[in-house]
């Protein structure tokens, strides 16, 4: 069967088991607790007999996860592909006579769902849609497709949950945009809206929900142009034991123009009050930098915080977002070596290893020339200039249309995790920047490696994604210099230099070899056991896996309630001396 046949025996199996609930709500009906204390009753049980029945009888080769079989101890072994079905989401409003109960079913593939529909009893509605073909919404039985809006100039309008909230999270989350308004409403229902346009935001910060909750709903509010993402910035995978999630962040399409002056606010604090645009058009990113916005972008290592090289009040505002120490030099990228050079004397091992690894993660120190149009406190007043040449498609055709050098360190607040995702960016910067160009996630995942050529000999000032042995092999020996500390008084060369850099809230402690039940375990290989959080970096033990999801891993694992962060041990080869670095930066003390 096709998605679409599928999408159809969902939807029919939805609309029968709303009848039966609907049935049951007239007829009447008794609570019962299950063994978790929350609410069941007939109709839950019903609506699934009815949907579990029929999607085995007409896809016999998919496995399918109930909620109420779950509950009572039934489990079916699950592979690529499986149905998740939620019979009655929102027994709660059920019970109290609201009509914000939903009939969930999805189908999941890879992890990921990939179809999914919402049925409202009470209603009479259904939304339905296939990730990547488009959503839609049906009542009295017609049917009108449906996409996630662009929030409107007034702000945004968030929807809260009704019996599962965290109230001082979401509020802390969502002192970050504009707000427009607040909707307090039950069960996946407020996917459903968001995919609609008519909300824009929901925040679900606490852990706890289980993956039936929220596949069906992820499907449509991704079909219909939105997005579902954890404490991360990644999409919810699912298939996990015990079908447990995260914590999330549902979103509509959130591309409103943040430039516009009508979503300024007074700023209570020293926040930027804006909403900050997610664009896709290199050619509207490239018209905001040349107007002197930010605009972040995603390069190979990480995303980077752009301004006009050549503007030095954009580039102060770099400082300003990041809360950044302003004796620290930026990297300049530019779209190929010749447009570099022009800015910086290149003698023939800059040139060699240009051609050897440009475009790519080598950050090259070089000395300004005369003639440098670079704003000098790009170079934090420098005679030296740190360049490179990005191996991004979309940071490329950025600089192409740009038509400017580009200064921009990592895409996150000063001293944190580098961010790896336009989602990790919205975490750290929302609000404080203009616009952040998607560019999907980051291949390398961990910053370029920094090389000083500027003084007649070649010293690695921060190792990264070109391994130094590489270099070597080009150009002949490199100096190590060790990192300053953060309270040093030599000028710092190029970015990276301080010891206390991308470093969680979190104390975190390295080369663990055992880990305590109040802490987080970053894993390398079998993770040890014991701990109250796991992130796995490479279960294979394979070095780039484990170096391009480093920063989502240190993220992922700063959580409130946890006493640190182990980290397992890293070998020194290939990229392990860049994951290890990183890593010593995450532990020192903050200053």
């Amino acid at each position: 069967m096709t998605h679409a046949e599928l999408l159809e025996l969902a939807h029919r199996l939805a609309r029968d088991a709303a009848h039966a609930i609907e049935t049951v709500r007239r007829a009447g009906f008794a609570i019962e607790r299950k063994g978790d204390a929350s609410p069941v009753t007939a109709a839950d049980r019903m609506a699934e007999g009815i949907i579990t029945e029929g999607l085995l009888l007409a896809t016999p080769d998919i496995p399918v996860v109930g909620e109420e079989a779950f509950a009572e101890g039934h489990a079916p072994e699950v592979g690529e592909r499986f149905w998740l079905v939620d019979p009655l989401d929102g027994t709660r409003e059920f019970a109290e006579g609201r009509d914000e109960y939903v009939v969930c079913i999805a189908l999941i593939e890879a992890g990921r769902p990939v179809l999914g529909v919402l049925a409202a009893p009470a209603r009479g509605s259904v939304h339905g849609g296939i990730v990547g073909q488009g959503a839609w919404v049906e009542e009295g039985g017609a049917r009108r497709p449906i996409q996630a809006r662009r929030p409107p100039a007034e702000g945004l309008h968030v929807l809260d949950s009704r019996s599962h909230r965290d109230a001082a999270a979401t509020e802390a989350f969502c002192r970050n945009f504009i707000i427009s308004g607040t909707t307090r409403m039950g069960s996946a229902l407020k996917f459903a809206w968001i995919a609609e346009g008519l909300a824009d935001l929901m925040p679900r910060l606490s852990s706890g929900i289980m993956e039936w909750d929220t596949a069906a709903g992820q499907a449509v509010l991704e079909a219909a142009g939105g997005r579902v993402v954890d404490a991360a910035g990644q999409k919810l995978r699912y298939g996990k034991p015990g079908f447990r999630n995260p914590g999330f962040v549902a979103w509509g399409r959130g591309d409103v123009c943040a430039t516009d002056s009508r979503l300024r606010a007074a700023p209570s604090d020293d926040r930027v009050w804006r909403v900050t645009a997610l664009l896709d058009d290199p050619l509207d990113a490239a018209a905001l930098l040349r107007a002197g916005a930010l605009v972040a972008f995603a390069t190979e290592t990480v995303y980077g915080l752009g301004a006009d090289a050549r503007n030095g009040k954009a580039v102060a505002a770099i400082f300003e977002a990041k809360g950044r120490p302003h004796f620290n030099p930026l990297i300049c990228h530019f779209p190929d070596a010749e447009a570099a050079w022009a800015e910086v004397h290149a003698d023939d091992r800059a040139r060699a290893l240009a051609a050897a690894f440009w475009p790519g993660p080598l950050t090259l120190v070089l000395p300004r020339r005369a003639d440098c149009r670079i704003d000098l406190l790009a170079g934090a007043g420098l005679d030296t200039l740190a360049v490179r040449v990005p191996a991004h498609e979309g940071a490329l055709a950025l600089l192409r249309a740009a038509a400017t050098p580009i200064a921009a360190p990592s895409a996150n607040r000063s001293g944190r995790v580098s961010p790896t995702s336009a989602a990790h960016v919205l975490q750290e910067l929302s609000g404080r920047i203009a616009a952040i160009l998607e560019g999907g996630e980051c291949a390398v995942g961990v910053e370029s490696t920094v090389l000083d050529l500027a003084g007649g000999g070649a010293a690695l000032l921060r190792p990264g994604g070109v391994p130094v042995e590489a270099i070597e092999a080009v150009i002949g020996s490199v100096g190590r210099p060790l990192p300053l500390r953060a309270g040093a008084a030599p000028t710092l060369r190029s970015p990276g230099m301080m010891l206390s850099h991308y470093a969680p809230s979190l104390p975190l402690r390295l080369e663990a070899q055992s880990v305590a039940p109040d802490e987080a375990l970053l894993a390398f290989g079998p993770p040890l056991p014991g701990a109250a959080l796991t992130y796995q970096l490479s279960e294979g033990r394979d070095l780039r896996e484990a170096a391009s999801r480093l920063f989502a891993g240190l993220r992922a694992l700063d959580q409130p309630g946890l006493a640190g962060i182990a980290a397992m041990p890293v070998p020194g080869e290939e990229l392990g001396p860049a994951i290890r670095d990183r890593l010593a930066r995450a532990a020192e003390p903050r200053k």
